[in-house]
C-alpha cells in the first residue's frame, strides 16, 4: 500500500489577493490624512506647552537660587568681614615665625657655609630676634627691611638667591576670594 502525502491548501495567496483588490476608499484616505494632521497639530501644541512650562520652571528655580544665595550671603557677610579684617591678618602675624622656622629647617638640611640672613619688616625684628637665635643652632643674622610687609620674610644663605615667604600674599588672596562672594556688580550665578 502506498501512502500519499496530504495536500495542503495555501490560504495566504487568497488573503493577499483579497487585500490587493480592496483599495481604501477616497473618504477613508481623506479621514486618515485629516486624523494624521490633527494628531501632529496636537503634538506640536503639547510640545509648545511643555517647552513653555519647562522654561518657566527653570526660570523659577533660577530665581529661587539667586534669592536664597543672596539671603545666605547677607547672613555670612558680617562673619566674613570680621574674618578678613581681623582674624586673617592676626593669623598671618602669629604664624610668620613658624613659617620662618620651617624654611630654616630646610635650609639647615643643606650645607650652610655661612650665616643665614633673614630680612623681615622692622616691627618683626625684636619679636623674632630672640626666637631665632635660641632655636636655630647655627648663626643667623636678622635684619630689618622696610620694603617687606608684616607677614613677609626673605631668607638668604651664602651662594643662593634665597627664599621669599609671603604670608601677607596668601592672606590677600583669601580676602580677595571672599570679597568676590559679595561683589554686587557680578550678576553671574555661581
Amino acid at each position: 500500500m502506498m501512502m500519499h502525502a496530504p495536500l495542503l491548501q495555501d490560504f495566504d495567496q487568497f488573503e493577499q489577493a483579497e487585500h490587493d483588490s480592496q483599495a481604501p476608499s477616497v473618504d477613508f484616505e481623506a479621514g486618515y490624512t485629516k486624523g494624521i494632521e490633527e494628531g501632529c497639530a496636537q503634538a506640536r501644541l503639547d510640545a509648545t506647552l511643555m517647552t513653555a512650562s519647562a522654561a518657566q520652571a527653570i526660570a523659577d528655580m533660577a530665581f529661587g537660587y539667586v534669592e536664597a544665595r543672596a539671603h545666605f550671603l547677607a547672613l555670612l557677610e558680617p562673619l566674613f568681614e570680621s574674618l578678613t579684617a581681623h582674624l586673617l591678618p592676626q593669623i598671618a602675624r602669629e604664624t610668620l615665625p613658624a613659617h620662618i622656622a620651617e624654611a630654616l629647617k630646610s635650609t639647615a638640611l643643606s650645607d650652610v657655609a655661612g650665616p643665614v640672613e633673614i630680612a623681615v619688616h622692622p616691627e618683626n625684628v625684636a619679636r623674632l630676634d630672640d626666637l631665632m637665635r635660641s632655636n636655630a643652632g647655627f648663626p643667623i643674622h636678622l635684619c630689618a627691611d622696610p620694603a617687606l610687609g608684616l607677614g613677609q620674610a626673605h631668607i638668604c644663605v651664602p651662594g643662593s638667591e634665597g627664599t621669599a615667604l609671603d604670608v601677607d600674599g596668601v592672606v590677600h588672596e583669601i580676602i580677595t576670594s571672599l570679597a568676590a562672594l559679595f561683589d554686587k556688580s557680578d550678576e553671574r550665578i555661581a
